[in-house]
């Protein structure tokens, strides 16, 4: 078995990581997106409602509590008791927190004011999973065009580098003792050797005729000399 790895096989193991290195990548950017989303952005949301809700409480003291398909308020008035709230929110100071539920791990927003203490719950899961989604889609498509323009590189890669394999590979299957030198003739070539692979391919071939040249001439020599010394002797 040899040693070294061919060409082919070198251009094939870079291509195949570095679509591996692009796929990671992109799953990743989306799994970090939706982090990103889900403990940023959906913070600064439930900022905003509170005080957008405060705000119109103030206006209308009858205003209904928040109650939407991702997001349900309690609100705890001056003097009531907190028997009307969920067990699990009358613990809770102001501030976030994750709460966790059969249902799911929704995140909540307590926050004072003097109208009372607003309680909200964001169902951060469905967010988190709509935004897997709608990134999962995208990240498809990419990583289609990515592998087709890895594997049409590749194909031209392949067609590059092939002149260069069958020179090594001609190469390697001559004689020594008696090469075959009509193998790198311009005849012989396949068409897509061109360029440097074919100036490669003659200077081999010359320097093989030279070679072949001077190991002739040395046969001769010695054949003459060995003559000559026996031709005295006899």
């Amino acid at each position: 078995m040899s040693r070294s790895t061919g060409l082919r096989a070198k251009i094939g193991i870079a291509f195949i990581l570095q679509a591996a290195a692009v796929s990671c990548g992109a799953i990743l950017g989306v799994y970090a997106a939706a982090a990103v989303l889900q403990d940023v952005l959906i913070k600064r949301a439930l900022k905003e409602e509170s005080g957008h809700y405060l705000a119109l409480l103030r206006e209308r003291p009858d205003l209904p509590e928040p109650n939407t398909y991702n997001m349900r308020g309690y609100l705890l008035r001056p003097g009531q008791t907190q028997d009307s709230l969920p067990t699990d929110l009358r613990v809770l100071g102001p501030g976030f927190h994750t709460l966790r539920r059969d249902e799911g791990k929704p995140l909540a927003y307590v926050t004072d004011s003097e109208s009372g203490r607003l309680y909200l719950m964001f169902d951060q899961e469905q967010v988190g999973r709509l935004a897997v989604w709608f990134g999962m889609v995208p990240l498809a498509l990419v990583l289609i065009l990515v592998y087709f323009a890895t594997w049409l590189t590749y194909r031209l890669s392949k067609r590059a580098i092939s002149p260069v394999i069958w020179l090594a590979t001609t190469v390697r299957s001559l004689d020594p003792r008696k090469p075959d030198l009509s193998a790198l003739s311009l005849e012989q070539m396949p068409p897509d050797v061109e360029g440097e692979t074919e100036v490669l391919a003659e200077a081999l071939r010359g320097f093989a005729e030279r070679q072949t040249e001077l190991i002739e001439r040395e046969r001769n020599f010695t054949r003459d000399a060995s003559h000559e010394l026996r031709s005295p002797l006899t």
